[in-house]
């Protein structure tokens, strides 16, 4: 006779090639919800093991799931939720092919990137398909056997990513009195007051938004 052993899963990388829900700038932690290892999978692991051989479905415990093979974390932290979105943990900065994360792929298992304050752009997270005949969920392990065929990584990567989105971000300005002296009796024509860009430089204004404008209020009677 010959004994079934574990066959790799296959991941179609045509069909995985995900982006996430895009969120806002400094978003909210209640309002970035990302996405489920179900949803970021999308039916594209085929599995080996559970096909019919000679008609017959051979016994094996192989359910899907994904190993976290990297993860940008340059602007912010990418985390995932085993509760349905209840709680989130930090993913290890040090994610890599040699240390990857292990998630179960079922719908309390979910996935997101939250941003440092003001950043915006797109991030990326990379995964492999995971069977889970070996090792079990959260733990860190090294998928780079592509030897042994009986690994429970699939030997093709996915990329999935992230756009946040720019929102505008108040100007700062140095709190405190800025004087200008004039003499008095001045004559109007030598009264020529103070431009807004003055007082702005005196005042340190900032804006994090690169292509900010300045200006003042029409209130303040500048």
């Amino acid at each position: 006779s010959i004994s079934s052993v574990n066959d790799r899963p296959i991941l179609n990388t045509s069909s995985t090639s995900q982006e996430f829900p895009s969120v806002l700038e400094d978003v909210r932690t209640v309002d970035n919800q990302g996405g489920s290892v179900p949803w970021l999978l999308q039916g594209a692991v085929t599995d080996p093991d559970l096909y019919l051989h000679s008609g017959v479905l051979l016994p094996d415990n192989s359910v899907q799931g994904v190993a976290i093979t990297s993860a940008n974390m340059t602007n912010g932290v990418w985390q995932y939720s085993l509760n349905g979105r209840m709680t989130w943990l930090n993913l290890s900065p040090t994610v890599s092919p040699k240390h990857s994360l292990l998630l179960l792929s079922n719908n309390l298992t979910a996935i997101r990137f939250f941003p440092n304050p003001h950043f915006h752009g797109v991030v990326s997270m990379s995964f492999k398909a995971w069977d889970a005949t070996r090792y079990t969920e959260e733990s860190y392990v090294d998928t780079t056997n592509l030897v042994d065929d009986s690994e429970p990584f699939s030997l093709n990567t996915s990329t999935a990513t992230i756009t946040v989105v720019s929102v505008n971000d108040q100007p700062v300005i140095e709190s405190g009195t800025q004087v200008v002296t004039i003499v008095e009796d001045i004559p109007d024509n030598q009264n020529l007051g103070v431009s807004t860009s003055n007082l702005l430089t005196n005042g340190h204004a900032s804006d994090n938004d690169t292509n900010a404008e300045f200006g003042i209020p029409s209130e303040l009677g500048v």
